[in-house]
């Protein structure tokens, strides 16, 4: 009979190269940050948009505003970068990749909230706001960092005993 628990484990993740992809972004994603802080904010990123809800000197609803881009292709370049790179397979999957990769999230879940508590109790007002939007991007640092971590460690310990045996 045939296990299917690595093809399951590894069904949702991207493809090798999207890691690539992921780093491409991510690159990007910090090429507009830079712009948007210290380039200047080119008037050609200077968009309309239809906004669901804007709130700069006073809360409009459903309007189309005037907005630079800049700030939102950081955001969302970032954020898919960071997906592509953390959730793209390794060169071999199997189901050991799968274990660490699932320690890996929940360890990230522990230390994200753990962090997140903390700021909580000691940042207050307006930008413990901020913080919270950056829990996200925080947890997928932590996890990619955490499971290259563990992957790194066993790859050492089964080279170890390869050459030891």
């Amino acid at each position: 009979m045939t296990d299917n628990r690595s093809s399951y484990c590894t069904s949702l993740l991207f493809p090798y190269f999207f890691r690539y992809i992921g780093i491409l972004l991510i690159f990007i994603g910090i090429g507009s940050v830079y712009l948007y802080f210290w380039g200047g904010r080119p008037d050609f990123f200077e968009v309309p948009v239809l906004a669901l809800v804007t709130s700069y000197i006073d809360t409009r609803w459903f309007v189309v505003a005037q907005t630079n881009l800049l700030d939102e292709l950081a955001f969302v370049f970032g954020i898919t970068g960071l997906i592509f790179t953390s959730f793209s397979k390794e060169k071999k999957e199997n189901w050991l990749t799968g274990q660490l990769r699932s320690y890996a999230f929940i360890l990230s879940v522990y230390i994200t909230t753990g962090i997140w508590i903390f700021l909580y109790l000691v940042v207050f007002g307006w930008p413990i706001i901020l913080l919270s939007a950056t829990a996200f991007i925080l947890f997928l640092v932590i996890y990619f960092t955490t499971f290259q971590i563990l992957l790194k460690r066993v790859k050492s310990t089964i080279t170890i005993n390869i050459d030891a045996g």
